[in-house]
């Protein structure tokens, strides 16, 4: 990356603040309102979220089309098309994997009571109702799109710049993970460990496209699934409603 700018040094307020405003203002908002049933809660929350990844990132973006900066420091420039073919061709098998997950978890009703409790800690935020599923597609795409160019793209530069490769990967991955505090203390490390995997991906593609492609479809498949399983659970109780005597 070349040298960082005073501009550059904004972009942090989003790494710093973002995660107090998500676990202090945001969460618990959407909590409240999911929780006494206030209609459109999770769809304000979905364009919320949108919101406040994009602007950040077109800032980002706008830094480097006003100084002309290369695209290949934030991994959006020429990659082989080997690499790249490569990442692809890994992204789509990630996602066959995910398709195949959700089907195998539909198809045992004993998992599915097991999934919708380790999701739990997510519930204000799986969308329940079909305008919500769709309103959630845009978010997944807002996710790995945004957060690739933000974590993998511009805070990977800047700090493989200053502390090497190594500690870039591991020190992005870390403020990825403090970025979902909201969700609880423990998806912090979950989380990071995903950062890495990204990260691994970006180092070895040399592009973001494959990343942004997993990462979407990690959140795509939360969603879906956080979906089907609570359709499936709700059928499951008005079934057993309406067949007690």
């Amino acid at each position: 990356m070349s040298k960082p700018l005073a501009a550059d040094y904004l972009v942090f307020a989003f790494f710093l603040l973002g995660p107090f405003v998500d676990w202090f203002w945001l969460w618990p908002r959407v909590v409240r309102a999911t929780a006494a049933g206030v209609r459109g809660a999770r769809a304000t929350h979905y364009w919320a979220t949108i919101v406040a990844e994009w602007i950040p990132t077109l800032y980002v973006l706008a830094l480097w089309v006003v100084f002309r900066r290369p695209w290949d420091d934030l991994y959006l420039g020429r990659s082989s098309l080997f690499r790249l073919g490569l990442g692809l061709a890994f992204a789509l098998a990630v996602i066959i994997f995910f398709w195949n997950q959700q089907r195998t978890i539909l198809a045992r009703p004993k998992l599915i009571e097991r999934v919708r409790q380790k999701m739990s800690f997510a519930d204000p935020f799986v969308p329940r109702t079909g305008a919500e599923r769709y309103h959630f597609w845009s978010v997944a795409i807002t996710a790995g799109i945004c957060e690739e160019i933000l974590y993998r793209g511009f805070l990977f530069s800047f700090l493989r710049a200053w502390i090497g490769i190594i500690a870039a990967i591991v020190i992005s991955s870390i403020v990825f993970g403090w970025a979902h505090i909201y969700l609880g203390y423990r998806q912090v490390p979950r989380t990071a460990l995903v950062g890495l995997f990204l990260a691994a991906v970006v180092v070895l593609t040399k592009s973001l496209w494959p990343a942004i492609l997993i990462h979407a479809a990690i959140d795509f498949s939360s969603g879906e699934l956080g979906f089907a399983v609570n359709r499936a659970t709700s059928e499951e109780s008005a079934w057993r409603s309406g067949g007690s005597p």
